[in-house]
């Protein structure tokens, strides 16, 4: 993508993009690494495959990607009733 959009926009893009009804997913995730950051905080860092299949968005010719390293990360932390909740992620793909 050549430029920033907002959260909200892209989760919906993402949303139909990837989650219709005739697609489907191969993930295959790697070990996850968690560093604990203090008594209720930590980050979690993995790299996985991931190889979703459907209709591009049009609902016209069928598409693939092929994605063989993603790298993901998660910030979470304890809420006050003690369940973790993730605070940030980001995930990224290398550029060939």
């Amino acid at each position: 993508m050549g430029r920033a959009e907002p959260g909200r926009l892209g989760a919906l893009r993402r949303s139909r993009e990837y989650f219709r009804p005739d697609n489907t997913h191969g993930i295959k995730a790697r070990a996850i690494d968690v560093v604990l950051i203090g008594s209720d905080a930590g980050i979690a860092s993995y790299t996985f495959h991931f190889r979703p299949a459907g209709r591009d968005v049009g609902g016209g010719k069928r598409v693939e990607e092929k994605l063989d390293l993603v790298r993901a990360t998660h910030v979470f932390q304890r809420d006050s009733q003690g369940r973790l909740c993730i605070l940030h992620e980001h995930f990224s793909v290398p550029v060939a």
